[in-house]
């Protein structure tokens, strides 16, 4: 098994069905999302903000608290996630560059990984 999946399935691991949905709420993040395989959208109320496609990161930063909107997360039904606290998502930075900068960015919430070959 990959090492990624390894460390992840080691945490914590969820089958997220069709239009299960996560709301983020305003209090500190605790956990990112690794989305290994399947498409999600983001929308606020009945709007669809973005659609992305696994394998990503996702999660919303502190720097969006505070805020009157609210997103909500949607997942197609072959989504499998794995959600992963902060700490073992921060490690997983030396073989991702770009979570740095999704974990500093004060707007980002979604980092699409490149599918490994």
């Amino acid at each position: 098994m990959h090492a990624l999946r390894q460390l992840a399935v080691a945490v914590h691991m969820d089958f997220f069905e069709g239009l299960d949905a996560l709301e983020p709420n305003e209090e500190p993040i605790k956990s990112y999302y690794l989305v290994l395989r399947g498409t999600f959208i983001l929308r606020q109320g009945n709007e669809v903000l973005s659609h992305h496609q696994g394998p990503a990161i996702l999660g919303w930063n502190e720097a969006m608290n505070n805020q009157a909107c609210h997103y909500e997360v949607l997942f197609t039904e072959e989504s499998v996630v794995l959600e992963m606290p902060v700490a073992e998502t921060r490690y997983l930075m030396s073989q991702f560059p770009a979570l740095e900068t999704f974990m500093a960015a004060a707007q980002g919430y979604v980092v699409e990984l490149e599918n490994p070959a």
